[in-house]
């Protein structure tokens, strides 16, 4: 008679073989066993729940309003209008549209918004900088002078002075008016992503630097490269879901399970996209990294009670930081992710889940499980399921087929000898 240890890893290979034809690949077998343990789900955001890209490249989103200092907010999507706009900062705002050349969400809505079919042609481009993962921001380089565009709180510290209604550069004197102004253009954001742009006139020497020497060095601060920028305008972007993320939330929640969202992103951004796919409490306040104490069990008493769902600003440390101090109170911990600065996170859950097709190599090869495709992502409840309860092996079809016949010959025997036969 087989032993209760090979039947068992009999079955746990089944539903492995099982997943992968949903688009779910197990490494282990033994996998599955974990699997069936899971009650708290954690997930990355961007890539896994929303397609939004932190670079602004063509997936970056749907672009939903156009902000200029001093000037009434413009409508949203269909109605796009600036209300009220001069001609000189309209027009100050084309140009920095039409300098977006990957983009095009962004140049689409803010010709809409200033009543255009279409954008300025831009002048020719000198140079483009790589994405600076330190500031968030990247520059271009035009014949007529540079345009300074990302993450909307550098680029406002890079900038002495912002365009007013009329064309009047406004300065900004102190750090109390610059933290006046990102309050007032961020206000009622409503978790859209925001992205800024400044521009200014280069002298030949800050000309060349740009163009010749890398952004992630020291060489910008000497060079004075985040000085002197004045401030043009910020635009809202609302992320796109990941299609298959509502489905998979909701399969998931209904089978118990606590769902958590850990990213690196801006908090109301975080929360919009979490209440968007339906996870269970997103309506909390979210927390930001820096403020929680994952060494102390605090955070994970306010887990447990329901009263935080969302974390926001976390570095990769911190989010595995987060599945650990989960795990010390007895949470068996799925986390989902895709990006490099997941990895820590995937490595250190019970169950660690990548996105085989593209997400990063180090994140793929820490992860349980790949999924395949983005489709395969609601699957990921079938596959606990199946874990829980999993099908009996198929020797179990052949004994309980040969228990029938078995049974079938004895009833024929016995109508056999009380016929005399």
């Amino acid at each position: 008679m087989e032993s209760a240890g090979p039947r068992a890893s009999r079955r746990a290979e089944q539903v492995a073989q099982d997943m992968g034809t949903e688009g779910l690949l197990v490494k282990k077998a033994a996998t599955v066993d974990t699997l069936a343990r899971v009650s708290v789900v954690v997930f990355d955001k961007t890539g896994v729940l929303s397609d939004g890209a932190t670079r602004g490249d063509a997936r970056m989103g749907v672009c939903e309003e156009v902000v200029v200092a001093d000037t009434p907010r413009c409508a949203v999507r269909g109605a796009a209008t600036l209300a009220g706009i001069d001609a000189a900062t309209r027009d100050a705002v084309l140009r920095a549209g039409a300098r977006f050349a990957e983009q095009a969400a962004i140049r689409d809505f803010t010709a809409s918004a200033c009543g255009e079919a279409a954008l300025p042609p831009p002048p020719p481009l000198v140079a483009r900088r790589a994405f600076n993962s330190r500031t968030r921001t990247q520059i271009s380089v035009f014949a007529d002078g540079a345009l300074l565009y990302g993450n909307v709180e550098t680029v406002l510290k890079a900038c002495s002075s912002y365009l007013a209604p009329g064309g009047a550069e406004v300065p900004i004197d102190t750090d109390a008016r610059r933290q006046e102004l990102a309050a007032a253009l961020q206000e009622g954001r409503g978790g859209l992503r925001h992205m800024a742009a400044a521009q200014r006139r280069l002298s030949s020497e800050l000309a060349t630097h740009l163009a010749t020497t890398d952004p992630a060095g020291g060489a910008d601060a000497a060079a004075a490269v985040y000085e002197g920028w004045v401030f043009v305008c910020m635009w809202g972007i609302g992320e796109c879901l990941t299609p298959a993320a509502p489905a998979a939330v909701k399969a998931l929640a209904d089978l118990g399970l606590q769902i958590l969202v850990a990213t690196g992103d801006h908090p109301l951004v975080a929360q919009r996209t979490a209440r968007a796919v339906g996870i269970p409490g997103a309506h909390m306040p979210p927390r930001v990294g820096m403020d929680c104490d994952f060494a102390s069990g605090d955070i994970y008493d306010i887990v447990e009670a329901g009263g935080a769902v969302v974390f926001a600003r976390m570095v990769p440390a911190q989010k595995a930081a987060l599945v650990a101090g989960l795990q010390a109170r007895g949470a068996c911990v799925m986390f989902v992710g895709d990006g490099a600065n997941d990895a820590p996170a995937i490595r250190q859950a019970d169950v660690g889940v990548c996105d085989g097709a593209d997400g990063a190599g180090v994140s793929k090869d820490a992860a349980d499980v790949l999924t395949m495709s983005h489709h395969a992502l609601p699957r990921l409840a079938g596959a606990v399921s199946k874990a829980r309860h999993p099908p009996p092996p198929s020797w179990c079809g052949w004994a309980a087929c040969s228990f029938v016949l078995a049974a079938a010959a004895l009833a024929a025997a016995g109508v056999s000898r009380r016929k005399g036969v």
